[in-house]
C-alpha cells in the first residue's frame, strides 16, 4: 500500500511547483493533486490555454524527487451554483470538470475524485431520482475520462442540517447506496467508475467505516483518511480525535485492498507556522507508514 496526502495545503501557501517540490521530498510515496480551487478561480494557470504544459511541469517536478501523483481532487464549488437551472453555468461547471480530468491525465493520475450530485440540493426527490440525475451528469465526464486514461472515484458524502447545525448523511454515505452507485455507473458506461470511503465522512454519517468497506468490497479503489471529533469535518491527523484506525487497517487487509492510503488532513497542517509546515507534515507522512504498518 502507497502512501499519499493532498498538496492543498502546499500549493495555496508555495505556488504549484514551490508547493510540490517540497512536498514531495518529505517521505510520500505518490501525491494527490488538489484542484478544488479551480471551481471558482477565474486566473489559475490550469485554467489557461498552455494549462497542459503546467500540468507537465507538475509531473516533472514531482518525479525529479521520486514521486509520482495517485489520483486527483476535482472542483465541487463552483461560483454560479445555479447550475442545476442554468445551462450557461452548468456549461462552465462541466468545463472545469473535464479539464481537472485532462490534467490527471497528464500528470500521470489513476483516478480522480468527482463529488456526486448531493441529495440535499433535491430533498423533495427520491433516491432513485437523484440516482439518475447522478447518472446523467458523471455521463457527461466519461468521455473526457476515457480519453484521459483516468477513473473516476465517486465520494461518500454529508449534508449540513442549519436547523440543528448537525450533519446528516448524504448521497453515497449509505454503503448499499454507494455500491449501487458504483455498479450502475461502470454497468452503464463500461469500467470507469470506483469508489473513494472518505474515513471521515463515515464518522459523521453514522457508518463504521469497516462496515463501509466490507460492503464495498472490490468496488473500494481510494480512500481520504483523517481524524475528526463525531461532529465536525476537522480533516486532522489520524489519532488526534475520537477515529479508532486501528480496526479501519485490519478491514482493508480483510477485503484485500488495492489502493493507496491518502490523507485528506491538511487542516492539521494549518495549525503550524509555515516555517515549521515541513516537520509537521513528515510527522503525517511517518503517521501514515504507521497505520499502513497496521
Amino acid at each position: 500500500m502507497r502512501l499519499s496526502t493532498q498538496t492543498n495545503f502546499y500549493v495555496k501557501n508555495f505556488g504549484y511547483l514551490n508547493g510540490i517540490n517540497r512536498l514531495s521530498k518529505l517521505g510520500y510515496d505518490c501525491l494527490d493533486l488538489t484542484l478544488w480551487h479551480l471551481g471558482k478561480s477565474q486566473d489559475d494557470p490550469l485554467l489557461s490555454d498552455n494549462f497542459e504544459e503546467i500540468a507537465q511541469k507538475i509531473k516533472e517536478t514531482a518525479q525529479k524527487n521520486g514521486v509520482s501523483f495517485n489520483q486527483c481532487h476535482a472542483p465541487y464549488d463552483f461560483a454560479d451554483r445555479s447550475f442545476f437551472t442554468n445551462p450557461k453555468a452548468k456549461e462552465d461547471m462541466l468545463f472545469r470538470l473535464k479539464r481537472s480530468i485532462d490534467i490527471a491525465g497528464i500528470i500521470g493520475a489513476e483516478t480522480i475524485v468527482v463529488h456526486p450530485l448531493h441529495g440535499s440540493r433535491y430533498l423533495d426527490k427520491t433516491r432513485e431520482q437523484i440516482l439518475e440525475f447522478n447518472v446523467s451528469f458523471y455521463g457527461e465526464l466519461v468521455p473526457a475520462a476515457k480519453k484521459a486514461g483516468v477513473k473516476i472515484a465517486v465520494e461518500n458524502m454529508w449534508r449540513y442540517n442549519p436547523e440543528n447545525h448537525q450533519i446528516l448523511p448524504d448521497t453515497c454515505a449509505d454503503p448499499h447506496e454507494f455500491a449501487l452507485y458504483i455498479d450502475t455507473l461502470n454497468n452503464t458506461f463500461g469500467n470507469y467508475f470506483v469508489a473513494c470511503l472518505d474515513i471521515g465522512h463515515c464518522i459523521l454519517t453514522g457508518f463504521s467505516p469497516e462496515y463501509c468497506i466490507t460492503v464495498l468490497g472490490r468496488r473500494l479503489k481510494a480512500t481520504h483518511f483523517h481524524d475528526n471529533d463525531a461532529v465536525t469535518d476537522s480533516h486532522t491527523l489520524p489519532f488526534t480525535q475520537k477515529i479508532k484506525f486501528e480496526p479501519i487497517m485490519k478491514t482493508l487487509k480483510n477485503i484485500n485492498y488495492q489502493g493507496d492510503l491518502t490523507f485528506e488532513a491538511d487542516k492539521f497542517l494549518s495549525g503550524f507556522p509555515l516555517e515549521f509546515c515541513d516537520n509537521a507534515a513528515e510527522f503525517m507522512q511517518k503517521t501514515g507508514r504507521f497505520l499502513i504498518n497496521l
